[in-house]
């Protein structure tokens, strides 16, 4: 039961960062090819994600076989301008990172009161 509020938070503190900043305008510009798309099912239904090649804007990085998350490109072939943060892919101006500041924000709350009904227990028990 302790696990799943921290596992959420665990996801929001490796997610939004990257997304925040690249909100923000911060990172290394440059276009993302699409050159590939694996989705992988699952019980809650399928997620799928683009493989491909990103190229800076100044063509000092180059790199293949990167993911890029996010509805930005359609078809293989498609390219998609981007910010690479911390190795993530990131559409320009997503507000990605609202959504997993929201979870991690619900992912606090969750713990909080699983640790707050853990102690109310233990209080009751020692009482006895």
């Amino acid at each position: 039961m302790i696990l799943v509020p921290l596992a959420v938070v665990a996801m929001a503190v490796l997610y939004a960062p990257p997304g925040f900043q690249a909100w923000r305008g911060h990172g290394t510009w440059g276009v993302f090819t699409a050159e590939e798309r694996r989705c992988t099912g699952g019980k809650f239904g399928t997620s799928c994600r683009w493989h491909g090649r990103f190229v800076s804007d100044d063509g000092t990085v180059r790199l293949t076989g990167v993911i890029a998350r996010g509805d930005a490109i359609e078809v293989p072939g498609g390219k998609a301008r981007v910010l690479m943060n911390d190795g993530d892919l990131v559409r320009a101006g997503s507000r990605e990172w609202m959504f997993w500041a929201i979870w991690g924000l619900c992912g606090v709350a969750g713990e909080f009161f699983v640790l707050r009904a853990l102690a109310r227990r233990l209080r009751t028990s020692r009482s006895r």
